[in-house]
C-alpha cells in the first residue's frame, strides 16, 4: 500500500487490490458526513468515533450548519464555536418571502459631498427590496452621516452631513437586505 498527494492510502502501482485493501483505503478518507439533526450528529459520534487526527465532520441537514468534532468536543465551523446563522425578517417583523436569500453587503467608498453636504452612494449590487443601511465616517469628517430613509431604494442611498458644504469623505457602509 502507498500515500496518495491527499493522504488517502491507496494500492501501489500494480499491486492486485484485495477486499482488506479496498476497505483500508477507504478508512482514510474523511468525508463530511451528513445528518438530520443533533440527535443524528450524536449518534454518528457514537457510531464513528473521532480524533484530533481524524476529525469526525456533519453537516447538519436540518441548521444547514457544518460541525466538526475533534475527539473532544463539537465546534462549528466558521462561526467561532457558534452556529453561524442568519434569521431575517422582512419590515413588518413577518418571514421573507419564500425562496428570497438575505443580502449583506460591506464595502468603503471615497467620494465628494454637494453643496448641501450631501453623497449620494450605490450598492455594490443591487437589492430587490430596500435594504437597511448603516453608515460609518472613516475620514473627511468629524460626525458620522445620518441616513436619508426618503432617498434609500434598492439601488442606492443618500447620506447628509448636517451643516457641512462639499468637501471629500470616505464611509465604510454595511446594508442588508434581499
Amino acid at each position: 500500500m502507498a500515500t496518495n498527494a491527499r493522504g488517502h492510502t491507496v494500492p501501489s502501482a500494480g499491486e492486485t487490490p484485495s477486499r482488506a485493501a479496498i476497505f483500508q483505503s477507504l478508512m482514510t478518507v474523511n468525508d463530511i458526513v451528513p445528518v438530520a439533526n443533533a440527535t443524528a450528529r450524536a449518534q454518528k459520534l457514537l457510531d464513528l468515533g473521532s480524533s484530533a487526527a481524524r476529525p469526525l465532520i456533519v453537516r447538519q441537514s436540518d441548521t444547514g450548519v457544518y460541525w466538526e468534532h475533534d475527539g473532544t468536543a463539537w465546534r462549528a465551523l466558521g462561526g467561532g464555536g457558534t452556529a453561524p446563522r442568519v434569521v431575517a425578517r422582512n419590515g413588518d417583523g413577518g418571514a421573507m418571502p419564500s425562496g428570497v436569500v438575505p443580502l449583506i453587503q460591506s464595502w468603503v467608498t471615497q467620494d465628494a459631498r454637494n453643496s448641501a453636504g450631501i453623497m449620494t452612494v450605490v450598492y455594490p449590487q443591487p437589492f430587490s427590496v430596500r435594504p437597511i443601511v448603516i453608515a460609518k465616517t472613516v475620514s473627511g469628517a468629524s460626525t458620522d452621516p445620518v441616513i436619508n430613509a426618503d432617498s434609500a431604494n434598492a439601488t442606492s442611498v443618500s447620506l447628509i452631513w448636517p451643516g457641512a458644504s462639499g468637501g471629500s469623505v470616505r464611509v465604510h457602509l454595511i446594508a442588508i437586505g434581499w
